[in-house]
This record gives C-alpha cells, structure tokens and sequence, in this order.
C-alpha cells in the first residue's frame, strides 16, 4: 500500500444524510431524478440535492446498494444519500462505496435497514484525489461502454419488435379486401390459425445440482425469471427459446444462442431454425395470463402452451421475417458477449484498485 493513501473511517470520508420524502401525489412534472434505495425512481419537478451524487439504500431488499447520478436530484426517503464528499471526488467514492459490504450493517429486525453513524465507524483507506479521478476515469470509461453496448442492444431489439408489429399484429400493406375472419379476429387471406405444437415442442428443464453451479462457466442457467446463473454443463444448444414455468415470472420467455442449461422451473421452446425467431416474438405477443394456473404459486403447463392458438402465415412470410430478427439477434449476441467481457474486467479491476493493490500507472 501506497504510503500516501489516507487510513481512516467512512465518516471521515464522506458525510451522509437520509432522504426525505416525497409522496405520489406530491410529485410534479420534471426531469429530476428521484433517487431511491434501489436506484432512480422516476423524476420530479424539483431537487434537493445538486449532482454529481451518490445514494445508499437504506431499507428494504436494496439495502446497501449504492448508486450515482451526474443531475441535481431528489433523494428519497429510502436511501441516505451523501451531502458533503470532503473534498474527495464522487465518481470515486460512488466506487468505494459499492465495494464495501454495506449490506451487511443491518440496524434494523425485521425490516433491513441502515443507519449512517452504524456505518460512518467502519474502517476505510483512499487515495489522494488526484489518483482517486485516475481510477474513477479508468472504472467510468468501462461502466460508459457497457452502457453504450446495452443501449445498442435496447435498439435492435425495439427494431425487431417493431419490424413484427407491423408485419404480424397491424398487418401494415395488406388491404382490406386481403383479410379473412377467423377465430382470431381479422387476419390476411392465405394464413390459418393454429397451436404452438404445430411448430414446435414444448420440453420441461432438469434440475441442476448446486454443485455445477459456477459463475465462471461459459454457459447460462436459465429459471422461471430468465438467467439464474453460469455452468459448464448444457442440457440445450442452437436457438435456445425458454419459458418460465412456474412461479412470479412464469410464463416469460427469453432467449438465447449458443449452448445453455435450462434449469426445471423452465420449458424450452424447440423449433426449427427457419421461424425460430419468428415464433419466439408470436410467443411474446401471446396473452399467456389465459392459460396460467393456481393462485399462491402461479404456473403455465407444457400441454397448454403447446396448444394455444396462433396466426400462422405462409412459410415465405415466415422464413422473410426469420431472417431478418436473426441478423438482429445475432448482433445483439455478440453485444452482449462484449457486455459480459467488458463486466468482467471491471469487476476484476475494481477491487485492485480501490484498496490500491493495482495503481493505474500501471
């Protein structure tokens, strides 16, 4: 450790102070954040608080979660949010808050909760702020291209739902006189209606033991609320189309390409590649609340996914719009691989260099 790094506590390092609060009905029109335990929380015609800022969680499930905003804000009652960073630069001190394990400085019973003079006690070393920008600057320009990446992802995946509204919900370019009743309502002369298992076979997921779970793996775990973790193990490869089964989330879809685990809280939807893509956005659009069962632990049966009713066109108009969402999520693959990396390297950096055993020079 560097001889000019500063040992002391984090109420020497920055001053925290809860938020205040601010009920629905007492909110107005604005581009203020509001700054909650677990993050921004919509926005407000007002702020108490100028940016750059830092907030905690101070209640609830996100507890100890810390979370930065460059805009004057509005701190919530939820959070404790600082007030004063002593001179210390904010992007750094949003960093060495969220590596400290603040989550665990539970004041409360019941409900978690943090208290700042519970937590202001703990131990705590930095640089001087010179090196602390350095090594803002260095996490920063990562978190700015992960960012930049999942915006990326958000358009190509808006672009491929919008392709599909057109084409498969509003009919765009098909006439009236090009329209056929159906027990669907109106849809294009030549397209039928018919059920999931016409193109596809629904396949329960297996339970993974504990033991193969590893966040190091190349392959993805997907559970009833989608990705649940990383394995060295696949039960599923190709387009990997999955449902959640049983649960909050049941009956949300997710995808994936390359090679996967499908855990036993999830079905695979497995299709042929040529309407793939295709039947995974027919599937978003469906109302699958329809076929969803029981009341305390809601669930949605392969049987009744394979036989709901779907507009099925002409295989040409399939295997058109096929291809195109492949190119899209194909791309949008990549991107997220580049995420994954890039998350990877930051999350190895941040540690390193916010205890100072890795300098920036080097």
């Amino acid at each position: 450790m560097a001889s000019e790094w500063r040992k002391t506590t984090l109420g020497e390092f920055v001053r925290l102070q809860r938020g205040h609060d601010l009920a629905a009905v007492e909110r107005k029109p604005g581009d203020y954040p509001v700054m909650g335990s677990a993050g921004p929380n919509g926005t407000h015609g007002e702020f108490i608080a100028r940016g750059p800022g830092v907030v905690i969680g101070r209640s609830g499930a996100s507890m100890g979660r810390v979370h930065f905003t460059l805009d004057d804000y509005w701190p919530h009652n939820t959070c404790l949010y600082v007030t004063d960073f002593l001179g210390n630069d904010p992007r750094f001190a949003f960093y060495l808050l969220g590596s400290l394990d603040l989550a665990s400085y539970n004041s409360g019973s019941a409900q978690p909760s943090l208290n700042r003079n519970y937590i202001y006690t703990k131990p705590i070393q930095f640089p001087p702020p010179e090196e602390q920008r350095a090594i803002a600057e260095t996490l920063s320009a990562l978190d700015d291209r992960i960012d930049n990446l999942r915006q990326i992802n958000a358009t190509l995946e808006a672009i491929a739902a919008a392709l599909f509204k057109s084409r498969f919900v509003d009919f765009d370019g098909v006439p009236p006189e090009g329209m056929q009743e159906s027990e669907l309502g109106l849809i294009p002369n030549a397209w039928r209606v018919g059920t999931v298992s016409n193109l596809a076979e629904i396949k329960g997921g297996k339970q993974l033991e504990k033991e193969h779970f590893d966040q190091q793996g190349d392959n993805p775990i997907f559970g009833g609320a989608g990705e649940m973790g990383r394995t060295d193990l696949s039960n599923a490869d190709g387009l990997v189309i999955t449902v959640g089964r049983v649960g909050a989330y049941c009956g949300q879809f997710f995808w994936h390409l390359g090679s996967a685990w499908v855990n036993n809280n999830a079905s695979r939807i497995v299709v042929g590649d040529d309407a793939g893509f295709w039947l995974y956005w027919v599937l978003r659009h469906v109302d699958i609340d329809k076929i969803k069962k029981g009341a305390a632990q809601p669930f949605v049966s392969n049987g009744d996914l394979a036989a709901m009713h779907i507009v099925i066109p002409d295989d040409a108009t399939i295997q058109e719009f096929n291809s195109l969402a492949c190119d899209l999520h194909r791309r949008m693959s990549l991107l997220s691989q580049q995420v994954a990396t890039l998350a990877a390297l930051r999350n190895g950096l941040l540690p390193r260099l916010i205890s100072g055993q890795l300098r920036v020079s080097q």
